[in-house]
């Protein structure tokens, strides 16, 4: 009696390479995963110079799994039928295109790409970063720094990249900060090419609408802006009551007169003397506030005081414990104003974001 299992069909000619072989390729590349790893970034928001070697291992660790995939097949490992041959297929394609996308890597780890960089002072030591273009793999490719003339160059690995970060640190007063970099065309590329390359001109910017979409949804957002925002918050006094019953608080109706008057060159270098005069009637609520947003980044003269000439008590709330702010932090004189950057490293400066927080300050009658 003949039994044949048809779960396990023995081929009348063996392929060209054999289901053995196959295996024996699957077994010896399947270390190749731990290899990999071993050149893989740790840091993701770092560059990685070992990428082409990590890029080689993973290569040969998916040609293994290629192999091994085919030789189950072909011992219809997952049965027979139309279910198991899609799988088999949807696997390989995944599995394929994985191992393009690294091999691209290993034979094309970047090709070198100039884009210039300038403001009107040609900057110096400004920092530049790239991250990947593919969403499974947003780690910082590459990175940069202006030269003395101003101009930097960036090597674009194979599937593309995108600007992390475009900034600039500088003394600013009593400390030091980091200042974002504006795209000089409004916008930047979600992805730039490796095989074409690209060139992005960067500008230095001491006010201006850094995301105009995003200034449309929320206009008090500070990252909108390339200038510094400024919040005052005070307490009024219940409507129809005399606000001289109420200690400090600010009566219904009445006028908030604040003026900011340069005292220092803008942070872009440009000389600006123009007084700036705002002008706040007090709501008809318990708790009161207003922005404003997008003032030129430099060193202010503040004063606040009543339509009446009556000068107001400002008091600093954030930053505390900061030397930006106002100084002195709490009086009814005029201050000095310098705004709060968000951190000194011009690598935390996203590209066409504002780099600058909040100043909030409390008004209240002395």
């Amino acid at each position: 009696m003949l039994i044949q299992d048809n779960a396990m069909p023995v081929p009348s000619r063996e392929p060209f390479i054999s289901t053995r072989a196959l295996g024996t390729i699957g077994m010896l590349c399947s270390p190749m995963l731990y290899f990999a790893s071993l050149f893989f970034s740790q840091n993701p928001d770092a560059p990685n110079p070992n990428q082409i070697y990590a890029c080689l291992f993973a290569v040969l660790y998916l040609s293994g799994a290629m192999a091994a995939a085919t030789a189950m097949r072909r011992l219809r490992v997952t049965g027979s039928g139309t279910g198991p041959a899609v799988l088999y297929t949807v696997q390989m394609i995944g599995l394929l295109l994985a191992m393009m996308s690294d091999f691209m890597e290993f034979t094309a780890p970047g090709l070198r790409q100039t884009a210039f960089f300038f403001t009107a002072d040609m900057l110096a030591g400004a920092k530049l970063g790239l991250k990947s273009a593919r969403i499974y793999d947003a780690y910082l490719a590459a990175s940069a720094e202006t030269d003395a003339k101003g101009y930097y160059e960036i090597k674009i690995s194979a599937g593309g990249a995108r600007f992390d970060y475009a900034g600039f640190t500088f003394k600013y007063s009593r400390g030091l900060a980091a200042l974002e970099l504006h795209p000089a065309d409004g916008s930047l590329s979600e992805s730039y090419p490796a095989a074409t390359g690209g060139v992005e001109n960067f500008v230095m910017l001491a006010y201006g609408i850094a995301d105009a979409e995003g200034a449309s949804k929320n206009a008090r957002y500070r990252s909108n802006y390339y200038g510094g925002t400024l919040i005052l918050r005070y307490i009024i006094a219940p409507p129809g009551q005399d606000p001289n019953d109420f200690a400090r608080m600010l009566a219904s109706g009445s006028e908030i007169v604040v003026t900011l008057t340069p005292v220092s060159s803008l942070s872009d270098g440009n000389n600006f003397s123009r007084a700036f005069e705002i002008r706040k009637k007090v709501e008809n609520s318990s708790i009161g506030e207003f922005y404003v947003c997008n003032v030129p980044i430099g060193r202010y003269d503040i004063s606040v005081k009543q339509a009446d000439g009556k000068p107001l008590r400002l008091k600093q709330k954030n930053p505390t414990d900061s030397v930006f702010g106002i100084q002195p932090t709490d009086t009814t004189e005029s201050a000095q104003l310098i705004f709060n950057p968000l951190s000194a490293d011009a690598k935390t400066a996203v590209a066409s974001r504002g780099n600058w927080t909040d100043l909030e300050i409390i008004v209240e009658r002395p």
